[in-house]
């Protein structure tokens, strides 16, 4: 039996979205419109034919050449992701005297929780290197980490975009890694040649720099330790550097970009009593999305490992 969905805590569902400071999945592997199915197919791109000439004279009465693209059709399918939240019926009649919707914040928490859980899946899938061409993964030397004072940032991160036949657009990182970036002395320098070499640079100069489109600053936590277990905060996303080509128009069968977010259907929330929550009973809220992170074009990103 499918539990109905409730349209106003849908609505919040459907409205919420986490800092964008913090989190940038959504930024990262853009969402396309939702398809109409959990299984699906989609095209992964080889960028290579699309670079190379072929014979396009014709003769008086011959035939055209044809031509045809290579796209390997593969099929992949949505996950569903939810969680369920206890309100006890105080909880409600509080909420109910103090005019404040529980029911709402509910949902909020929730798809807060699974926002970082998609935050940890996309940090792990663009950070793991069978998501790139093999020649699209560099491991950094010592002497090249942002950490080393004659390091030369802008020269190592201009050098692999320039030598990238499909150029990227867009450059993640993580937070400590963008502080070591913005106040590396060559970096300043290269922005400000007759400086110092102190201070710090801005997200747009280093923009405009490395001519990018997009700066995504992950500077999100989550809490590996088991239930139980002191608190063990890590970064969700390591110490490298994901460089990717976007295009806000491509979608699972159309246009080329590093990787994207297929939804099927659109978030939904609902709630019903639970005559087992607490001594006086309460209702469960329980809210979630069905979505697949897929890559589509390895040759359009590039992995920089261990910068820092």
């Amino acid at each position: 039996m499918r539990i109905p969905a409730n349209p106003t805590l849908t609505a919040i569902a459907m409205a919420y979205r986490n800092p964008t400071a913090a989190l940038v999945a959504d930024r990262v592997m853009l969402r396309i419109p939702a398809v109409g199915q959990k299984e699906f197919k989609y095209l992964e791109h080889n960028l290579n034919q699309g670079f190379t000439v072929p014979d396009t004279r014709v003769g008086r009465k011959g035939r055209v050449n044809q031509i045809s693209f290579e796209a390997e059709e593969k099929t992949a399918s949505t996950t569903d992701h939810a969680l369920e939240d206890p309100i006890p019926q105080d909880d409600l009649d509080r909420g109910k005297a103090s005019k404040v919707d529980v029911r709402g914040q509910s949902v909020e928490y929730i798809m807060n929780l699974l926002a970082l859980d998609r935050e940890v899946r996309v940090a792990k899938i663009c950070q793991d290197p069978g998501n790139y061409l093999a020649d699209n993964v560099t491991a950094c030397a010592t002497g090249d980490k942002f950490t080393a004072t004659d390091a030369d940032p802008i020269e190592m991160l201009n050098g692999i975009l320039d030598g990238m036949f499909i150029r990227p657009n867009a450059m993640t990182l993580n937070q400590l890694v963008w502080g070591k970036l913005r106040r590396h002395p060559n970096v300043i320098k290269a922005i400000f040649p007759t400086s110092s070499g102190k201070g710090s640079v801005t997200r747009e100069q280093i923009k405009e720099e490395l001519e990018l489109e997009h700066l995504y600053i992950a500077g999100s936590f989550v809490n590996n330790a088991r239930k139980g277990e002191a608190a063990n905060m890590k970064r969700t996303w390591g110490n490298d550097i994901c460089l990717h080509f976007q295009d806000p128009q491509a979608s699972h069968k159309n246009g080329i970009t590093w990787g994207l977010t297929v939804p099927y259907g659109k978030p939904v929330a609902a709630n019903w009593p639970d005559k087992n929550v607490g001594m006086s009973g309460g209702e469960i809220v329980r809210s979630g999305e069905s979505l697949a992170e897929i890559v589509t074009a390895k040759a359009a990103g590039h992995l920089i490992r261990g910068v820092v």
